[in-house]
């Protein structure tokens, strides 16, 4: 099975290792916080069929208000961290970063 198969959440080893799929490209190895790249067509050997369908569900159904909080908390972070640095940003950048948010939240309330 190919890496780009498997959904966000399902265990499967890779060398030896027994990782997690977090996102697209990463996963997170057994015991560990790090998040590791990995090809998308890396052959791999799924490891729970059963218990990743179910968190596939729960991903599913994801409270959306949660979700749009939890984005709203991490904007404000990202707008903190660009305000402290050493280096401001421009205005037009610190736009363009407001303009992906909003652009981001319309199409969460579609």
């Amino acid at each position: 099975m190919k890496f780009s198969q498997l959904q966000v959440g399902q265990r499967f080893r890779l060398n030896g290792l027994t990782y997690s799929k977090s996102g697209p490209l990463q996963a997170i190895p057994e015991g560990s916080g790090n998040h590791k790249m990995i090809m998308r067509s890396a052959a791999v050997e799924l490891l729970e069929a059963e218990g990743a369908a179910s968190k596939a569900t729960k991903t599913a159904t994801l409270d959306p208000v949660a979700l749009r909080q939890a984005i709203d908390r991490y904007h404000q972070q990202c707008l903190v961290i660009v305000e402290s640095t050493e280096t401001p940003l421009s205005d037009e950048v610190k736009a363009r970063l407001t303009s992906a948010y909003q652009e981001m939240t319309a199409q969460l309330s579609r």
